[in-house]
């Protein structure tokens, strides 16, 4: 048996072909993306970042300092079997006693995070704020006007598990 197929039916599959590799190749850099700003965000942290594979939770202790980003797929749901680096996107990050307002700004440029959570103890529910946390509050609040899908919530010793307005 002999297999016959016309040109408009080899450019239709050349052409499904190229769109599936070009929406492969745009996830791909934008989790290369992703990988730079971790490293940025890395090079701000006392004690770098912790990586926290959704597949593989992270049990870590509430004692160190930094920052931790949780991945999740993101992906059509028929290739999270693969389990494709290209499709995991950080949605999650916890910083941890770091009051730099840069990390901040480098936050901002993850496109699918769903809730930053911040455990700086001292920094919420205080009457005076030395200039330095004051800055840093006011880098949260424009992060959380800018990113209005994205939960952004503090831990205090004080008032726990507050959400910032």
């Amino acid at each position: 048996m002999k297999l016959r197929y016309t040109i408009r039916s080899a450019l239709f599959a050349t052409f499904a072909i190229a769109v599936a590799c070009g929406w492969y190749a745009w996830n791909v850099a934008e989790r290369q993306n992703e990988i730079l700003v971790l490293g940025n965000l890395e090079r701000l942290t006392e004690h770098g970042v912790v990586i926290a594979d959704g597949g593989h939770p992270y049990d870590g202790c509430g004692t160190w300092s930094g920052a931790m980003a949780h991945l999740d797929f993101r992906g059509p749901s028929f290739l999270r079997d693969l389990n494709l680096d290209a499709f995991k996107r950080v949605v999650r990050i916890e910083i941890q006693y770091e009051q730099n307002s840069e990390i901040i700004a480098l936050i901002g440029q993850f496109k699918h995070l769903d809730e930053v959570f911040f455990d700086n103890g001292s920094i919420y529910a205080k009457d005076e704020l030395p200039p330095e946390e004051i800055g840093y509050l006011t880098a949260v609040r424009e992060f959380r006007s800018s990113n209005p899908t994205t939960k952004v919530r503090f831990w205090d010793y004080d008032e726990p598990d507050e959400t910032i307005d």
